[in-house]
């Protein structure tokens, strides 16, 4: 009795130690999120939403890449100004020069737009699909061949 009451405890244990290590991996990620001033992808680099409005809390990041190569990174951030924020990062954008490719849908409260990056990698370019909504603004940013051929 006294040996499976030793082992329900270590397997106890042994949960919670795995659980703690995931919340501090994921704190990190974010924290690490939120400090961004450039998304990366190689020598692109694209303003993040906090270097253009300032610390916002970031509830969500992620990244992937597909087995063509296509590689993909998302950020949600928490936004009390979030009507304020995505405008403001709009503006960023095209003061770059930076294209839309996909015209405005919904209103200063819930919408979503997108714009394309020329890749410095030949043949590819990087859509970043911007949404908002209801206290957040997301971001999802995906480099893939492509060309972009202004109307």
């Amino acid at each position: 009795m006294k040996k499976a009451l030793i082992i329900v405890g270590i397997i106890i244990l042994a949960i919670i130690l795995t659980v703690a290590a995931i919340v501090v991996a994921v704190n990190v990620t974010l924290g690490n999120a939120a400090k961004l001033q450039t998304y990366d992808f190689g020598v692109d680099k694209i303003p993040s939403l906090n270097s253009v409005v300032g610390d916002r809390k970031v509830t969500s990041a992620g990244s992937s890449t597909n087995s063509n190569g296509v590689q993909t990174k998302n950020y949600t951030y928490e936004s009390a100004t979030y009507s304020e924020d995505w405008l403001a990062y709009h503006y960023a954008l095209q003061a770059e020069g930076v294209p839309i490719t996909k015209s405005r849908e919904g209103n200063d409260f819930n919408g979503s737009i997108q714009y394309c990056y020329i890749s410095a990698d030949e043949g590819k370019i990087i859509l970043v699909d911007l949404s908002w909504e209801s206290n957040r603004v997301s971001l999802v940013l995906t480099k893939t061949p492509g060309t972009y051929t202004p109307n």
